[in-house]
C-alpha cells in the first residue's frame, strides 16, 4: 500500500521537541564523554584499557541476562496507562532489591568458574569486589532510565545524563590525580555515575506518583509477562554487541581488546544520534493508533537511514586522522576495526524504532526469536573469525549479525504493515517538502500564539 497521509503535526511536533532536548544533551555527552574516553584510552594504553573494557562487560551481561524484562514491561505498562503510577514505582523497589542481590550472587559464580575471565583480570582482582557492586547499581540505572522514557520525562533525564557526564570526568582526574591508578578511578567513576542517576530519577519518579509506592501482585504479573517475551530479546542483543571483547580478550589478548574497544566507543558515539531519538519515539509509537503509527514510522525510518549512512560514510573517510588525534598512533591498530563495524552501524541505527513498531503490535516474542537467531549467528561467526583475524573478525562479525537483525525485523513489520520497503528506506523530495511544510506550520502556529500572549 502507498502511504497517502502524512504523519500528524503533533506526532512530529513530540518527537522534534523531545528529540531536539535529546540531541542538545547528547552532544554536551558527545564532547564530555569523548574527553573521559581520551584521556581513559591514553593513560592506561592498549592493554589497560582492554581490561577496562573486560571489567565493565561482565554486570551488562549478567543485568542484560537477569532483568526479567521489568523495565520493559513497566514501560508498557505506563505508556499504555494500564496501571497506577504508585503500584509501578511499588514494584520496582521491591524488585531493585530482592533482584539485585540475586543478580550480584550470579555475578560472583561466573566470576568463580570462569577461567578466561579471572586470567584476563590477573593483577586487577581488588577490583572485582567493585564490579559486583555495580551489578545491582546498574540495575537500577536501568530500570530508572526505562521509567523515566515510559512518563516522557525526556528533559529531565536529558539533564541527568549531562550531569553525570560530567560527574565521571571530574572523579577521574581526581582520583588519578591523588593515586595515580587510573583504572581504578574509572571503576569508581561509573559505579558514582550510575547509582547518582538511579537515585535522583528514582526521586523524580516518587514525586510524580503523587503518593506512596503501593505493591501490585497483578500489575507486576502483567509487567513480568510483557517483560519476559521482551527481555529474551534484551539479553541477546547485549550477547551480540558485548560478547565479541571476551573473544578478542581470549584469542587475541587484552591488547587487541584495547584496539577494538575504541573501535567500538567510536562507533557508539555515532549511534548517539538514533539513540537521541528513538528515546522518545518508544513511548510516543506506543500511544499511537495503528494508522497513525503506520505513516509516522517509515518517515522517522527514512530520514535515519540518510543520516546515518552519511555520517558513517564521513566517519569510513576520516578514521585514521580521528584516531590520531584522539587516541595517538599507538590506537591505529583500532582503524580497519572501526570501518568494518560501520555498515552493520547504520543497520543497527534502525533497530531500536523497529522494535517500537512491533512492541506496539504486541509482538516482543518475535524481536526475542530474531535476536536469539542472530545471537547464534554471532556466536558461530565469532568463533570462526576471531581466532584468525582478532579484532578485525569480530568487527566483521558484529556487522554482519546487526544488519541480519535488523534486516529481519524489517520484513516483520512490513509484511504486518504493507508498507512497500521504497516508502521506509528511500527518502524523496516530497518527504523534504513535507517536513520543511509540518516545521513552518509548527512555526507559525508558535508565533501566533506568542502573539497573542504579548
Amino acid at each position: 500500500m502507498k502511504i497517502d497521509s502524512p504523519p500528524t503535526l503533533s506526532a512530529l511536533k513530540s518527537l522534534g521537541e523531545f528529540s531536539l532536548s535529546s540531541l542538545a544533551a547528547t552532544a554536551v555527552q558527545f564532547v564530555l564523554r569523548m574527553a573521559r574516553n581520551i584521556l581513559l584510552t591514553r593513560l592506561l594504553g592498549p592493554s589497560g584499557r582492554g581490561i577496562y573494557g573486560v571489567l565493565s562487560t561482565l554486570p551488562s551481561f549478567v543485568v542484560s541476562f537477569g532483568n526479567l524484562g521489568f523495565g520493559l514491561g513497566s514501560v508498557y505498562l505506563v505508556a499504555r496507562h494500564k496501571r497506577d503510577l504508585r503500584e509501578v514505582l511499588g514494584n520496582a523497589l521491591l524488585y531493585l532489591v530482592i533482584q539485585g542481590a540475586v543478580l550480584t550472587f550470579a555475578g560472583y559464580l561466573v566470576l568463580q568458574v570462569s577461567s578466561p575471565i579471572r586470567q584476563n583480570l590477573q593483577g586487577v582482582d581488588h577490583l572485582v569486589v567493585f564490579l559486583l557492586i555495580g551489578i545491582p547499581l546498574l540495575l537500577a540505572y536501568t530500570v530508572t532510565c526505562d521509567l523515566l522514557t515510559a512518563l516522557k520525562e525526556i528533559h529531565f533525564a536529558n539533564g541527568l545524563q549531562v550531569t553525570f557526564a560530567i560527574f565521571p570526568l571530574v572523579v577521574l582526574v581526581l582520583l588519578w590525580w591523588l593515586t595515580g591508578n587510573a583504572l581504578m578511578s574509572a571503576v569508581w567513576a561509573w559505579l558514582a555515575t550510575n547509582a547518582g542517576i538511579a537515585l535522583l530519577g528514582l526521586s523524580r519518579i516518587y514525586r510524580r506518583a503523587g503518593g506512596s509506592p503501593r505493591l501490585s501482585y497483578p500489575a507486576f504479573r502483567e509487567a513480568i509477562s510483557f517483560g519476559l517475551r521482551g527481555n529474551v530479546s534484551m539479553w541477546a542483543n547485549a550477547v551480540v554487541r558485548r560478547i565479541d571483547l571476551l573473544f578478542v580478550a581470549h584469542y587475541a589478548g587484552v591488547e587487541a581488546v584495547g584496539y577494538y574497544a575504541v573501535s567500538v566507543s567510536i562507533a557508539e558515539i555515532i549511534l548517539a544520534l538514533p539513540d537521541a531519538v528513538s528515546g522518545p519515539f518508544l513511548p510516543l509509537r506506543l500511544g499511537m493508533n495503528e494508522t497513525e503509527g503506520r505513516h509516522f514510522s517509515p518517515f522517522v525510518l527514512k530520514y535515519m537511514v540518510v543520516i546515518m549512512s552519511l555520517a558513517c560514510l564521513v566517519t569510513a573517510l576520516t578514521g585514521k586522522w580521528l584516531i590520531l588525534i584522539l587516541y595517538g598512533s599507538a590506537f591505529l591498530p583500532a582503524l580497519l576495526p572501526l570501518q568494518w563495524l560501520l555498515p552493520g552501524i547504520v543497520g543497527l541505527s534502525l533497530y531500536q524504532f523497529l522494535k517500537a513498531d512491533l512492541y506496539h503490535m504486541n509482538r516482543p516474542g518475535l524481536i526475542s526469536w530474531v535476536a536469539v537467531f542472530t545471537m547464534v549467528c554471532n556466536l558461530a561467526l565469532n568463533v570462526l573469525l576471531i581466532p584468525r583475524y582478532g579484532a578485525v573478525g569480530a568487527a566483521v562479525s558484529s556487522s554482519v549479525c546487526y544488519l541480519i537483525s535488523t534486516a529481519l525485523l524489517l520484513f516483520f513489520v512490513l509484511r504486518h504493515t504493507g508498507v512497500p520497503l521504497s516508502q521506509v528506506l528511500i527518502l524523496r523530495k516530497e518527504d523534504v517538502l513535507l517536513l520543511v511544510r509540518q516545521l513552518r506550520l509548527w512555526y507559525l502556529k508558535r508565533a501566533k500564539r506568542e502573539n497573542n500572549a504579548s
